[in-house]
């Protein structure tokens, strides 16, 4: 392979043997040429850097006493003009428990409500400011006085792509309307040799680094998978990766992200194991058995079996297994009428079928990563993909 086997999410060069279809020629060469076309960590960092950098971020400390609103929602300070989401800090900063229904008052009764906090507080308030698309200046955040200036996102990606692994790509996003980096460093998973539908394509960690007064970073463990579904395990305990601290020295910072990528190496081999077991079609799931046991049942001549296929002409082993899976995991439901959900889980089974549960969760997930589907969706389904695989026994 082109990478080396190491410790920080080393990938071996030594993986089972797989069913499905062998990735040869030319599908292997695109997908190098895919692979080759992905930034570097350096390339990456360097352009996100750029981008927050022109930004010409700078903080002020002000003390809360000089600081009030007038009858038109007008604050006295300079920079006064706020983001969405900077007013939200702002009030949040001030103890509100009520930000979006301030946003949405009418301005002499949210100048009302921010004087009367403004009055009962004590310590120095921070703004954290940032060029605009109209040559001005914003405030995009509101913090406490000791909360670091917000090139902090700077400091820790310089320090994420040294803690990197070599041969480590990166992809990202920027909301500048939240001040959030959505970074995803991806180590190289498939070789020049003959590879197959399965076999993991690309892994790393997902971090969110979010600049606007949070302090820590969440990063995620992820894995691609050729021709698959993104497997992302969200809120299964063997695949959450521990939240990263951002303040302190920076060493101690690198060090916090390097432990990172050694949870995500562990979590690697967890997954390799997890979804060789899930591609045994003796495999278990707890409470349900094997996909095969299943798929006996179904063809049993038993009154109930029986009435359903007279029923429902098309009910098939597909319908069989999900029902089970809908009964089992109820954060699978999609749709309040059933036959609709079975329909979406049925479509992602057939893009990859295989009598296994690793056939049936890849229905799941890639159902997960259809453009269509919400954020909220992908993670509760990509969150269920993760426990099923968790619930399997060899």
């Amino acid at each position: 392979m082109n990478i080396r086997t190491q410790n920080i999410l080393g990938i071996s060069a030594n993986k089972p043997e797989r069913s499905g279809v062998d990735l040869k020629g030319i599908a292997l060469l695109k997908e190098e040429e895919k692979w080759n076309a992905i930034p570097t960590i350096d390339e990456a960092v360097y352009s996100v850097n750029k981008i927050i950098k022109d930004e010409q971020r700078s903080t002020v400390v002000i003390p809360s006493n000089l600081i009030s609103m007038d009858d038109e929602g007008k604050l006295n300070i300079q920079d006064g003009l706020f983001t969405e989401e900077g007013f939200k800090k702002f009030l949040t900063t001030l103890n509100s428990r009520g930000a979006s229904f301030l946003l949405e008052c009418d301005p002499d009764v949210r100048a009302y409500a921010v004087n009367r906090m403004l009055s009962k507080r004590t310590s120095d308030i921070k703004l954290h400011t940032r060029n605009n698309a109209n040559g001005g200046r914003e405030v995009y955040s509101v913090t406490g006085p000791k909360f670091p200036d917000m090139n902090n996102a700077v400091n820790i990606l310089n320090q994420l792509g040294s803690a990197s692994p070599e041969g480590t790509k990166a992809v990202w996003s920027y909301n500048s309307n939240k001040a959030t980096v959505r970074f995803e460093t991806l180590l190289k998973g498939f070789g020049s040799e003959s590879y197959r539908v399965g076999d993991v394509h690309k892994a790393g960690i997902k971090w969110l680094i979010r600049d606007s007064g949070f302090g820590s970073i969440l990063p995620m463990f992820i894995a691609y998978r050729h021709r698959c579904a993104n497997m992302a395990m969200l809120s299964s305990n063997k695949f959450e990766l521990t939240r990263t601290v951002h303040r302190g020295k920076m060493e101690d910072i690198k060090n916090r992200l390097e432990l990172s990528f050694n949870e995500a190496s562990q979590m690697l081999n967890q997954f390799y194991t997890l979804w060789e077991i899930a591609s045994n079609h003796t495999s278990e799931l707890k409470g349900l058995g094997t996909v095969n046991l299943l798929s006996c049942n179904y063809q049993d001549n038993s009154d109930a079996v029986e009435e359903k296929r007279k029923s429902i002409p098309t009910y098939d082993v597909r319908d069989y297994v999900y029902e089970h899976l809908l009964g089992k995991y109820p954060d699978l439901i999609l749709h309040k009428d059933s036959k609709a959900t079975l329909s979406s889980y049925k479509s992602g089974f057939n893009a990859e079928p295989s009598m296994s549960w690793k056939g049936f969760i890849n229905g799941i997930t890639a159902v997960a990563r259809k453009n269509h589907t919400s954020s909220d969706i992908k993670n509760r389904l990509e969150s269920t993909a993760g426990k099923i695989l968790e619930d399997l026994t060899a």
